[in-house]
């Protein structure tokens, strides 16, 4: 459990930086389609 809550964790706060250092504006279903895909392959 703890590996995956970590892997999550990182993936998030990567997602945050390349989302915020950029500025760049990304549409919410974007994001939430990549989150949806390796949230799959996590599990």
């Amino acid at each position: 459990m703890r590996k995956i809550l970590i892997t999550v964790l990182s993936m998030a706060i990567v997602l945050l930086a390349l989302w915020v250092v950029p500025n760049v504006t990304l549409d919410t279903s974007a994001v939430m389609e990549v989150l949806l895909r390796n949230g799959k392959h996590l599990l």
